[in-house]
């Protein structure tokens, strides 16, 4: 797990949502565009689970330790949406507690961007007095990040031709813009940093000028 040298971030979630629901959000918004299709169906294939937290691991030198403030775990999303009770894959999440209770408002997720970033730094050192965030958000929201799948401490994916000439020609939306659509109940505030125009005609021009401006 590489340490980023700041923190910037492509989406921001905020809702009010319990901790273990802001988790469950992040199984919902990484479903493919077949399950998407279908808002009941993509609630229904992501049952609430129990997330057991516990502290996280160290963090390879050179790079700084979580804080201790922090937590961490996995939840299992399928490896195919449309298939939501075959193979699973576990998704590395993280979390750092809302530090006034009494005035704690939900969950604030972050999503990292990319293509390609991991995302656990951002509840690793939601405390860090220079990258982190500031004291009013944390004591009024649990700060959630989490590791895409194939990114990180979410392990590996291995894509071949045929799955490749799945990727649709014309991008739908990008993952927040999407999941307010499907779920606008769940949210109290969204916020896009750097979001591109989905409409582009190239799936394979779209995801390569993401990775470029990353």
């Amino acid at each position: 797990m590489t340490r980023r040298p700041t923190i910037p971030v492509a989406l921001r979630a905020v809702g009010v949502a319990s901790s273990a629901g802001a988790v469950l959000l992040a199984a919902c918004i990484l479903a493919p565009q077949s399950a998407s299709a279908n808002p009941g169906a993509a609630t229904a294939a992501a049952p609430s689970q129990t997330i057991r937290w516990s502290a996280c691991p160290k963090a390879e030198p050179p790079y700084p330790d979580p804080s201790k403030r922090a937590e961490c775990g996995t939840v299992k999303v399928p490896v195919d949406w449309a298939k939501p009770d075959g193979r699973k894959r576990e998704i590395a999440v993280a979390r750092q507690k809302a530090t006034d209770p009494e005035q704690r408002v939900g969950a604030l997720f972050s999503n990292p961007g990319g293509p390609g970033n991991a995302g656990l730094d951002d509840a690793y050192h939601a405390d860090n007095p220079v990258e982190g965030y500031s004291k009013s958000i944390r004591a009024r929201f649990d700060i959630i990040g989490f590791d895409p799948r194939g990114i990180g401490r979410s392990g590996q994916l291995r894509c071949d031709d045929a799955l490749a000439e799945r990727i649709p020609t014309r991008p739908r939306n990008a993952v927040g813009q999407r999941y307010a659509r499907l779920f606008p109940d769940r949210l109290r505030a969204l916020a896009l940093d750097g979001a591109m125009d989905p409409s582009r005609p190239d799936a394979r021009r779209f995801l390569r000028d993401g990775a470029a401006a990353s």
